[in-house]
């Protein structure tokens, strides 16, 4: 859970090894109670294929009521697809 005050959030991406796998990017990564129950999204690029992951790292500050994050929402913004194979956050 999250109770009120700053964090350091970590995320990497890993990589699927499929042709075409890997993408400029963005995605903004997000760590969610429910879809509008969210710290603000980090924010991935040049994003590799496998063998590969990619970390994005910040600090977020809560100052709702106690969030339990159960979904992890990632977002593309950008038109060239990435295929991750698993986040860790």
């Amino acid at each position: 859970y999250i109770n009120k005050g700053a964090y350091n959030i970590s995320v990497q991406m890993y990589g699927r090894n499929a042709p075409g796998a890997a993408s400029p990017g963005p995605l903004h990564v997000t760590i969610c109670e429910m879809p509008d129950r969210c710290l603000l999204p980090l924010e991935l690029r040049e994003l590799v294929t496998a063998g590969g992951a990619v970390t994005a790292e910040a600090e977020r500050t809560w100052s709702g009521t106690t969030l339990f994050p159960k979904a992890v929402k990632v977002t593309s913004l950008s038109a060239d697809p990435y295929l991750a194979d698993f986040v860790d956050v």
